[in-house]
C-alpha cells in the first residue's frame, strides 16, 4: 500500500512553488538538505513521483505563462521592441531575470511580438483574397464582391455566385457576371 499523506504532498508542492524548484532540485533539497522523513517517503514512491512531476510542470507552466503576459504587457506599455526589452529587464525589472535564461519564454515572447507587428502591418489593408468584383448587367451597378452585391439586393451570396458561374440564369430578374 502506498504512502498516503495528502497534507505532506500539498506542503511539498507549496515548498516547490515557493522556491521555484523543479523535481530534481526538490529531490536534492529534501534528501540532502532538509532530511524530512515525511517528504522522503512521498518522493520514494513511484506513483507519487509521476503525479508530483506532472503537478510541478503544470505549476511552472502557469507561472511562466503569467510572467510572459506581464512582460509582454510591460513591453507594449513602454513601446519596447523584444531586443530593447531584453536589454532593459536587468535594470528595470530584476525579478524577471529568469526570462533571459529561459529559451522557451524567449521564444514565446519573440513570437508574440512578431504576431503583434504582423497584425499592426495588416491594419488598414483590406483582405482581397477570393474577392471577385461583380456587375449587375440589368442596371450596370458594380460591386467589389459577391457578398456586397448580395447584401445590396438582399439575396444569398451563393445565388449570385451561381448566376456568375452560369449555374442559374438570374435572381429575381437580375443577371450578374464577374468583371
Amino acid at each position: 500500500m502506498g504512502y498516503d499523506n495528502s497534507e505532506s504532498l500539498k506542503e511539498l508542492i507549496k515548498l516547490a512553488q515557493e522556491r521555484n524548484y523543479n523535481y530534481n532540485q526538490l529531490y536534492e533539497y529534501v534528501f540532502c538538505k532538509s532530511n524530512r522523513q515525511d517528504f522522503q517517503e512521498i518522493l520514494e514512491q513511484e506513483n507519487n513521483v509521476s503525479l508530483f512531476k506532472s503537478l510541478l510542470r503544470t505549476v511552472n507552466y502557469g507561472k511562466a505563462t503569467d510572467r510572459n503576459k506581464q512582460i509582454e504587457q510591460w513591453m507594449i506599455e513602454n513601446n519596447y521592441s523584444f531586443d530593447e526589452a531584453l536589454d532593459r529587464i536587468p535594470k528595470e525589472k530584476p525579478e524577471w531575470l529568469g526570462v533571459i535564461t529561459s529559451p522557451k519564454s524567449l521564444m514565446v515572447l519573440r513570437h508574440r511580438e512578431q504576431e503583434r507587428l504582423s497584425k499592426k502591418a495588416k491594419e488598414g489593408i483590406p483582405n482581397t483574397r477570393k474577392r471577385k468584383p461583380v456587375i449587375c448587367i440589368d442596371n450596370g451597378m458594380e460591386f467589389t464582391s459577391i457578398n456586397k452585391a448580395a447584401e445590396y439586393f438582399n439575396v444569398r451570396s451563393q445565388d449570385i455566385s451561381d448566376c456568375c458561374y452560369g449555374v442559374i440564369k438570374s435572381i429575381d430578374g437580375k443577371h450578374f457576371k464577374f468583371l
